[in-house]
């Protein structure tokens, strides 16, 4: 009589290190999230994974053979795709990636990345939106008026009270740049033009921001994923009950877990159909 064979799941248990993200200091999280969706993306693309491997293969041997200079020309392809996901992607190039989890990576290696991101104008804070990004408002002119002005408008959700305080105008957008660099562009203009408006004395804020979304909250979404994929839903949850057996903090209930993950999938969904147009 044959015994039922426990699933590959079920053996094995998903090292923390790569979905537990809680311990990231501060100087770290940018790019150790930048590294981990790397990472995702790599194991996720076949172009990507087939790229570096190449790279791998070829890059031990001498720098005048044909097997080098194949493995370079396959580098390059996969810092093109990189950079075009991660506009300041560190130089990743050993054989430690993409298996390796940030934080099993070697100490020296782990400050090496995080200072090649963040060094001088290379980084995007520093540089955008100067040179990288072009993005411009402009004034409408009011019918029938040959001065410039504002059009005041009121769209939804918002309410009629705030037709004082509600602006219009548009953006001239690059959009050959990747989402998080437009949003980081856009979130520079915002914090100028709040600026402006502080020495205009209206700094007044009536509605305060609820949603979240910045690096460590994108590394949640990606170990909530990691965690799904790895786990069958029986391991997760004793039904009919929400609250997770395992410990994944900051996730304690299913439809939160659940809710995390189907952000990181879509993230992850347009990071690769990024790669497919590059």
């Amino acid at each position: 009589m044959k015994t039922k064979q426990p699933s590959k799941a079920e053996n094995l248990e998903l090292d923390p290190a790569e979905w537990d993200f809680h311990s990231i200091s501060k100087p770290e999280i940018e790019t150790c999230f930048i590294y981990e969706y790397a990472r995702e993306l790599t194991k996720r693309s076949p172009r990507i994974l087939n790229l570096f491997t190449q790279w791998q293969a070829g890059s031990s041997a001498g720098k005048k053979t044909p097997q080098f200079s194949k493995a370079r020309e396959a580098y390059k392809e996969f810092r093109k795709i990189m950079t075009a996901c991660f506009p300041d992607f560190p130089l990743i190039n050993e054989d430690w990636f993409p298996d390796t989890p940030w934080q099993k990576l070697d100490v020296k290696v782990r400050c090496r990345l995080v200072e090649e991101l963040n060094k001088g104008p290379q980084h995007y804070w520093n540089s955008l939106p100067s040179h990288k990004l072009s993005i411009q408002t402009f004034k409408f002119e009011k019918r029938n008026e040959m001065a410039w002005g504002e059009w005041r408008y009121v769209p939804q959700p918002f309410r009629e009270e705030d037709i004082s305080q509600t602006e219009r105008g548009t953006f001239a957008i690059n959009w050959h740049y990747p989402d998080t660099q437009l949003t980081r562009a856009f979130a520079e203009w915002l914090s100028e033009q709040r600026k402006d408006r502080e020495q205009r004395g209206l700094t007044e804020i009536k509605y305060k921001q609820k949603g979240r979304g910045g690096f460590r909250d994108q590394l949640n979404w990606l170990g909530a994923l990691r965690v799904m994929e790895h786990y069958p839903r029986k391991q997760l949850v004793e039904y009919p009950k929400t609250r997770l057996k395992i410990n994944a903090p900051p996730y304690y209930h299913l439809p939160d877990f659940y809710e995390g993950a189907k952000k990181a999938r879509k993230l992850v969904d347009s990071m690769l159909r990024m790669v497919g147009r590059n």
